[in-house]
């Protein structure tokens, strides 16, 4: 499947979510406050994070960017940050 496609596709759930490192304003306790935890998608970077231009692919599907936090986490780890905190705020634990 191709990425942009893909992008589409991932930004149909209620809560879309990119989690970029460069972002500054929205954080995920922000992004989780709009509502929508029906369905989520989760979307971090690679290893040395996601170039600007796949952020603005990502923002133009329909994802909304926000931050994990100041610290820069590991692409084996950040996922399941994101996953814990949704989770929680869900009211899954």
């Amino acid at each position: 499947m191709k990425r942009r496609k893909l992008l589409w596709y991932l930004a149909a759930a209620a809560l879309p979510l990119l989690f970029y490192e460069k972002e500054d304003a929205v954080t995920l306790h922000m992004a989780l406050e709009q509502g929508g935890l029906t369905s989520v998608s989760l979307l971090t970077g690679p290893e040395g994070g996601l170039s600007e231009e796949e952020v603005l692919q990502a923002r133009q599907a329909g994802f909304r960017i926000c931050t994990l936090g100041k610290r820069i986490l590991r692409c084996e780890t950040a996922p399941l940050c994101a996953l814990s905190a949704v989770m929680y705020a869900a009211g899954e634990f």
